[in-house]
């Protein structure tokens, strides 16, 4: 058992294995978001397959976990208007451009588009969030900012960038 310290010197089993799916789990609970139940290992393994990709544990866990954000009224978001994909919903760059209902979306001037997945958009596709997947697990898995004029790392991981959501933090924001 690992164990880490709290507050006052208490120690808590979870505090250094407080994975990115329990802090969302926990946040949309108190929130009174409905969560989608977790995917399988099956529709994992079918999605890595189809992009050839390897999803880092980080977010193989939290599709395993959550899988996304219930569709609330209309809207599959938070109060603040992040909506997370489910892992059947999730697409590269490429795919998600050709699919959204604009007249001629540009896609972003970053390398390789097609290794960058959409997994979290902001109000209803202002603007979304990116993760780069690969099939080599020793290779970075920034997160980036599309759908503005220039895209802009945001995060180094799926995890990072949980952290920063549950903050709210102004990195998030383009300008």
């Amino acid at each position: 058992m690992r164990w880490g310290v709290l507050a006052m010197g208490i120690l808590s089993e979870n505090a250094f294995t407080d994975s990115a799916a329990r802090k969302l789990n926990r946040h949309w609970k108190s929130h009174g978001l409905r969560i989608a139940p977790g995917g399988s290992q099956k529709s994992v393994r079918k999605f890595e397959s189809r992009y050839s990709v390897i999803l880092p544990k980080d977010l193989r866990e939290y599709f395993l976990t959550l899988d996304g954000m219930i569709d609330q009224l209309g809207s599959e978001c938070d109060r603040e208007g992040f909506g997370f994909y489910s892992l059947s919903r999730v697409k590269n760059i490429c795919e998600e451009y050709a699919s959204l209902k604009m007249k001629r979306p540009i896609l972003p001037t970053i390398s390789n588009p097609e290794n960058y997945f959409v997994f979290v958009d902001y109000l209803q596709w202002c603007w979304a969030y990116a993760i780069r997947l690969s099939n080599n697990l020793s290779e970075s898995n920034e997160v980036i900012h599309v759908g503005t004029v220039e895209p802009k790392v945001i995060a180094q991981s799926f995890s990072e960038f949980v952290d920063l959501y549950l903050k709210d933090a102004r990195d998030l924001y383009p300008g």
